[in-house]
C-alpha cells in the first residue's frame, strides 16, 4: 500500500520542480546553471527538467 508521503515524494513534488523550471527559463531567461543553483539541483536534473 502506498503512503500519501509516498506518493507526494514520487509525483507530486517532481511535477512541482519540473513546471517551477520550466517557468524559470521561459518566464524569467534564466539559464539552466541558474536555475540549478536557485533549486540545489544539479545542472543535469535542470536539463532533464526542461527537456522532458
Amino acid at each position: 500500500m502506498i503512503t500519501v508521503f509516498e506518493l507526494g515524494y514520487r509525483y507530486v513534488i517532481p511535477s512541482i520542480r519540473r513546471r517551477l523550471v520550466e517557468l524559470l527559463v521561459e518566464k524569467h531567461s534564466l539559464e539552466e546553471v541558474e536555475v540549478a543553483k536557485l533549486l540545489s539541483v544539479s545542472t543535469s536534473a535542470a536539463s532533464r527538467n526542461i527537456s522532458a
